[in-house]
Formats: C-alpha cells, structure tokens, sequence
C-alpha cells in the first residue's frame, strides 16, 4: 500500500511491458525449435511435440501480427490519454497558518516561494486574530513571486476551534465548487521549505493512481504498522471524499479529545487525524510516504524516533543523501534563524524589512482549547 521514494513502483504499464517482452521471448524459442526440428528430424509429429512445449505457435501470419500491434498501440493511446487527463485536473493547496512570529511568517512565505509547484490556486487558512499580518503577507507575495502573476493565492479566516484540521476542513468545505479540482494538497505552517518541490502533486499524477500522498510515511507506531504525517499531504477526489468523512467532523467529536488532559490531548488528535487516516483507505486506493521519517534503530537512540526531532537522521540521510525538501520551523538545530542559509532558496523574494516591521500580537483565547 505504500512505497518510498528510493523504492521502484511497478506500474500496470510496466507490467504490460514486461508481459509483451516474455510472448516475444516465447515466440523467438518456438522458432529456434522449428528450425532445428525442420534441418535435423524428420519426424514431423516429434517437432510439433517439440515447439508445443513451449506453448507457441512457430510463426504468426501477417493478419495476427497487425491485429496485435493494433491493440498494443489502441491501449498505449488509452493510458496516453489518462495521463494527458490527469496533467489537465486543477489541483488546489490550503496552507494552515497562524504566524505567531517571524519563523512563523519565514515558514508560510518559503512554502510560497517553493511549495505551490503547479498548483492553479492557493488558500491560506487561518484564525481572525491572524487576518492583518496574512493580508500583508499576500500584499507582498502578489507583488514579489512572479508565480503569482498567473497563480490564484487568496486568504479564508475561521474561528480554529479545531486545529490544524480544522483550518484545512474549514477552507475546503468552502470551495465554490469541487469538480473544478482534480488534486488537494494540504500542509502546515510548520516546516521551512528548503527547494523548489512539486513531488506530491508528481505522484497524484503519476500512472499510479495513488488516491492519498505525504511527504513522509512512517511505520511501526503502537497504534499502526504504517501511517503518513500530516505535516503535507495531497488527495485525488477519492482521497479527499475519505479525508473529509474522517476528520472534518464539529469540533465536539471525541476525535478532538476535549476529555484530555493538554499534555495527552496532542497525542490523541494525531492517533485520529494523523495515523488512522491511511487505515480508512481501501486496498485498491494506493496511498504513499515520499520520504521514510522513521529513523532507523541506530541513529534513534536517546531521541526522537521520528524526522521530526531527530537532527542526525533529518541532515545525514534525508536531506544530504536524498534531498529532502523542508526543516521543522521549531528546530533550531535544522534552521538556525530566519537568515539561515538552508532556507535562502525559498526566501528569494522576501523583503527581511516587511518582517521586521511587523507586530506580532494574537488572542490567545482564540486558539483551541
């Protein structure tokens, strides 16, 4: 059900393939065997015997060679089309973001900069505290990133009662109109971009037919042998209709865990919203992790098992060996500061005068509880 990045991915075209190259094989030893049989046996029930072995026929007259290019080539031009069908599917990106500081506002514009990949609209979602500093940030980012000449960006704001989720639930519910789109991507605040990156979207288009994307999938959590982070996703329309019934339900639901205490209540909404999503999935929908963000047992000792707040595993493997495309925004081992080099990529078309001069102020009593 779900594959890395370094791993190969049989596709049904490959397989097609793969079944064409063996009936040539076939047909090539049914050959030798006739002509070895015709030059030095004379018996002709023993060569049939022989070729039959194979389960071939020694030649194929020009009728069936055409008829079988035929629909060789009728079922290339089929699986053409679905992929030309799938390049023209609008996708949109909904950004949860609550820019409570300048990591906050560096995070939101570096996914700007390198995230939206060939997105034709994005959405920030966000609280109303929030609706100044956003309002500024998509001032500067029509007038700044030249993707935006030709890119739809806008903002929608709610009351977050439900978290991250919430913001993702509330924006797209709202959407005029579903059947514009094909693809939705979903992502957070909480991660730097590092590099241009259109991966998601790459793999919900790809012949796959992948219904649920993340940017990294992780295994062996008590609660489930494998499960996606949330941190960026992506969905088809079969993958969004599954997302909306599991977690965009009232903010009473015990999904959100109002019944816990804080220090629990962040682990419960993750065992819900987070790891049993891909458990929703039928066998026959494909869903995916790009990336691994388990760490393996020897660089997992003493600290965090995932990407997430593992430094070693998050610059030595994922980020050096593989290119991995994001930082956590509240590791500061990953990204010193907002100036960092890491992040300059992304940062092209910040003015650093816009966010110094911005003011930070939130109500606290709007956000969940």
């Amino acid at each position: 059900m779900h594959a890395y990045k370094n791993t190969t991915v049989i596709t049904k075209k490959e397989s097609q393939k793969g079944n064409r190259s063996w009936f040539t094989f076939q047909f090539w030893c049914g050959m030798i065997a006739y002509m070895i049989c015709s030059g030095f046996v004379s018996n002709f029930r023993l060569c049939l015997k022989l070729m039959q072995s194979w389960n071939q026929e020694p030649f194929l007259d020009h009728r069936q060679e055409s008829l079988l290019e035929s629909d060789w080539t009728s079922e290339r031009e089929r699986e053409t089309e679905t992929e030309r069908e799938r390049e023209r599917k609008e996708a949109i990106m909904v950004i949860a973001a609550l820019p409570f500081d300048k990591r906050h506002v560096v995070s939101l514009w570096s996914e700007l900069e390198c995230f939206v990949g060939s997105a034709s609209h994005v959405v920030i979602s966000s609280a109303y505290w929030a609706m100044p500093i956003i309002e500024s940030i998509l001032l500067e980012a029509r007038k700044n990133i030249p993707k935006f000449a030709n890119i739809k960006i806008e903002a929608r704001y709610f009351d977050n009662q439900r978290y991250d989720v919430g913001l993702w639930c509330d924006a797209l519910q709202g959407l005029y109109s579903y059947n514009k789109y094909g693809y939705f991507m979903i992502l957070n605040d909480s991660i730097f971009a590092l590099r241009e990156f259109d991966g998601i979207l790459d793999a919900l288009r790809s012949p796959n037919n992948f219904s649920f994307v993340s940017l990294n999938g992780n295994e062996n959590d008590k609660r489930a042998p494998f499960w996606l982070e949330s941190v960026f996703r992506g969905f088809d329309e079969l993958g969004l209709s599954i997302f909306l019934k599991n977690s965009c339900v009232p903010q009473d639901d015990e999904s959100f865990c109002r019944n816990k205490i804080p220090v629990k209540r962040k682990r419960c909404i993750v065992e819900h919203h987070e790891i049993d999503l891909v458990g929703q999935f039928p066998d026959d929908a494909n869903a995916t992790g790009l990336y691994n963000g388990k760490v393996p047992d020897h660089m997992s000792k003493g600290r965090f098992p995932t990407w997430t707040g593992n430094v070693p595993y998050w610059r030595e493997v994922l980020v050096k060996k593989q290119q991995f495309p994001a930082a956590k925004v509240k590791e500061f081992q990953m990204v010193a500061s907002v100036e960092d080099q890491i992040i300059s990529n992304c940062t092209r078309y910040l003015n650093r005068t816009f966010v110094d001069d911005i003011a930070f102020t939130y109500n606290s009593a709007s956000l969940p509880r």
